[in-house]
């Protein structure tokens, strides 16, 4: 006798692969460098501007865009490789 429904199997699977996304976020985010974790923190946790960013580091503007550029893809591709290793895992 089937006691869960088809529904039920979809949403296990889809909490299953949101708690994977969220491990894979906090792993790749950990192998960032301390100063990288505190840009993203200062940008997206405080939610400050590239401009506030910069007043408070003593940096310029341009200089406080290009890291979060950079951070911002590195991140990225290690979400990608990331996804790719489970894709090949499943």
């Amino acid at each position: 006798m089937n006691c869960g429904s088809d529904a039920d199997v979809a949403g296990d699977d889809e909490l299953s692969s949101e708690a994977i996304e969220r491990l894979s976020l906090r792993s790749a985010l950990a192998a960032l460098a301390q100063d990288e974790r505190d840009l993203l923190a200062m940008r997206y946790g405080a939610d400050l501007t590239a401009r506030d960013i910069a007043r408070i580091t003593d940096t310029r503007v341009n200089t406080v865009e290009v890291a979060l550029h950079r951070v911002l893809a590195k991140l990225r591709e290690s979400m990608d490789a990331s996804s790719l290793a489970q894709k090949k895992d499943a």
